[in-house]
């Protein structure tokens, strides 16, 4: 595995998490041609997976979304990739441009809120524009958000280092 790859997309990862979409997108798209096709990590699975993302939450442009996800399709033989760019197509069929980034971001943030004694988010809420990019950190793109944990105990215990 070359590292310089590794980096470069762990670069592109890193702006998507921050918000950062148009230069995670910029970076995916001048990291993929290098990327040779058939490595065993499937970086470049991994990658246009992420730049699908990147296309339909991030810029809401589903169109570019799907022919990501359908690259992806066309190039991976493993069944999570396969799941993955098939839901991303789904979504880009029927994809809502005010859906934010990281769609499981606010569930996340709702169960946690709860468990921590938390309230729920007003419904009153104000919604940015749909023309305007929700610019929130994100997950990794590949996390679920299957696994919420729930730390139980007296406080003076969690709060340790």
């Amino acid at each position: 595995m070359s590292t310089s790859l590794e980096q470069a997309y762990a670069a592109v990862e890193q702006a998507y998490g921050e918000g950062d979409y148009r230069m995670a997108l910029d970076m995916a798209e001048a990291l993929l041609p290098q990327i040779q096709s058939g490595r065993d990590d499937q970086l470049q699975e991994r990658l246009q997976l992420l730049m699908g993302h990147l296309h339909l939450y991030g810029l809401q442009q589903p169109a570019q979304a799907a022919a990501a996800y359908r690259a992806v399709l066309h190039s991976s033989q493993d069944p999570s990739y396969r799941v993955l760019a098939e839901e991303g197509l789904q979504q880009a069929g029927t994809t809502n441009t005010d859906q934010p980034a990281t769609p499981w971001l606010d569930a996340l943030r709702s169960s946690e809120g709860r468990a921590l004694g938390g309230s729920e988010p007003s419904a009153t809420a104000p919604t940015t524009p749909a023309t305007t990019p929700r610019q929130q950190k994100a997950p990794d793109p590949y996390d679920r958000g299957l696994l919420v944990l729930s730390l139980q105990g007296r406080p003076s215990e969690l709060d340790l280092p």
